[in-house]
């Protein structure tokens, strides 16, 4: 049967949590069973996730008398597993799996390799990456920032995601039929901000980063082609990326922006924006990105902000 794997990283709150509720909700669940694999350090905060994603599965089902099955995984103690036996209009088999994760953690290849235990099959026709985790770090100017806080910023919001798409890249790209790799990006990835740079920096770096896979696999795949490894019927990328920019949204991030922020202009801005209700809805904004992966037109490599969609 061909099977949906869809990882999501700091996926236990904020824009993370409604990323996995539009996603379940969306065509791109309906269309085949899906194993979701939700990724934070908050472990507690996952359970909450997953059951409501429990619940997103009987309203798109529209069979409240659907049963579920629990199965604690005694091996990782961090996780748990939902299973959906039987749901009209969801397909069976689907599955919600937590994973407590700390990028901040020196050895991001053990990270890492921990996260992949969870993966039980290599038989997926789609999968999915969404690399949201990441760091708000210290807001101050350059002059002020502090060497360790610089330190880790970088490691969490830069080496941590790349490590983890590296190794993604490495078991899927080659044998899933479509591969989706999502960065979520920020404006300030693409336009300097007071008080940003090394959050700033560090968005920068990922965008190239992923636009670089963009470009890598599809010489990869031009190769395969050439040597008759691939179907050359293939009209579009095998491996797509996207740099999703979510906005401002109106998170618990932001309350601790316009909390920690020096009193510069933008602080002011902040607040502003948040007084007069102009913060972006963050189930808006998941459900954009949804819709973007759902119809699957976009640029490979682009940065798309939410307000172009």
């Amino acid at each position: 049967m061909s099977r949906t794997l869809f990882i999501l990283t700091g996926a236990s709150r904020g824009f993370g949590r409604s990323v996995a509720l539009a996603f379940a909700s969306s065509g791109l669940a309906r269309a085949q069973p899906v194993d979701f694999l939700l990724v934070s350090r908050q472990a507690s905060a996952l359970g909450n996730v997953a059951r409501e994603i429990e619940q997103v599965g009987k309203f798109v089902s529209g069979a409240p008398e659907c049963l579920f099955w629990r199965e604690p995984t005694r091996r990782l103690k961090t996780s748990w597993c939902t299973k959906i036996i039987q749901a009209s209009g969801v397909p069976k088999g689907q599955t919600v799996t937590t994973c407590e994760a700390d990028f901040s953690h020196q050895n991001l290849e053990k990270v890492v390799s921990d996260i992949f235990t969870h993966i039980h099959s290599s038989n997926y026709t789609k999968v999915y990456l969404i690399n949201n985790a990441g760091s708000l770090g210290q807001l101050a100017r350059i002059r002020d920032q502090r060497p360790e806080s610089i330190q880790l910023e970088i490691h969490v919001n830069v080496t941590a995601p790349m490590i983890l798409t590296a190794a993604f890249l490495k078991r899927f790209a080659s044998s899933a039929e479509r591969t989706v790799v999502v960065n979520v990006s920020s404006l300030a990835g693409i336009q300097p901000f007071d008080c940003w740079g090394v959050y700033a920096a560090g968005k920068a770096a990922r965008d190239m980063f992923h636009s670089t896979i963009a470009l890598e696999e599809a010489e990869c795949e031009a190769t395969e082609k050439k040597d008759n490894t691939l179907s050359k019927s293939s009209s579009r990328s095998r491996v797509r990326v996207l740099s999703y920019a979510p906005g401002p949204m109106d998170t618990q991030m932001q309350t601790q922006i316009r909390s920690d922020m020096p009193d510069v202009p933008l602080k002011d801005a902040y607040i502003k924006m948040h007084q007069e209700g102009k913060l972006v809805n963050a189930d808006d904004s998941a459900k954009a990105l949804s819709k973007l992966l759902e119809e699957d037109t976009y640029e490979n490599g682009a940065h798309i902000d939410f307000y172009d969609v």
